[in-house]
């Protein structure tokens, strides 16, 4: 009985790690060419004003802390947001429109039952704010020492990528 708990928590364990490790891997930030993370470029279907920041040191015991990502429709064309994902449970992301409604919140795609699907649309010249939440204390005092989280966007069909980092203390 001992044994089959041990191989099933064991198996458990390898398999989670293969799908956070082929998740982590499937990705190339900024590989698609219609992103840009500067704003001079008008042809660009969206822009993002920064696609990283660094919140430098945080404190567990001062709670969350947040930061607003600004991306602009710079198209002739409405551009659609799709899915809206986390790669963490310690982070939490949404979207707030020009006209004040905030979507969300959206987290890490299977867990905590949150929504992943946006289905948002952003019109020409419009501004969408991807609003990214990081919560310190969520991995409790494991979770010490620097940090690096995203969140991974489905814009038109293909992948943005807005990451940040910090440096968590207790």
């Amino acid at each position: 009985m001992n044994k089959t708990i041990v191989i099933t928590l064991i198996s458990l364990l390898v398999g989670g790690g293969l799908i956070f490790w082929s998740y982590n891997n499937s990705k190339a930030p900024n590989e698609n060419p219609n992103f840009d993370s500067s704003t001079d470029n008008g042809n660009m279907v969206l822009t993002a004003a920064e696609t990283n920041y660094d919140f430098g040191e945080v404190s567990m015991a001062r709670g969350l802390v947040e930061h607003k990502f600004v991306l602009k429709n710079n198209s002739a064309e409405v551009v659609k947001i799709g899915r809206v994902e986390t790669s963490c449970m310690c982070t939490t992301a949404y979207l707030l429109t020009k006209d004040g409604k905030e979507f969300g919140p959206f987290g890490m795609a299977g867990h905590s039952g949150m929504m992943n699907n946006a289905n948002l649309k952003v019109n020409p010249s419009e501004e969408l704010i991807v609003r990214a939440v990081f919560d310190p204390a969520a991995h409790g005092p494991a979770g010490v020492g620097p940090i690096e989280r995203q969140v991974a966007l489905t814009v038109g069909g293909a992948p943005l990528f807005l990451d940040f980092k910090a440096l968590v203390k207790p």
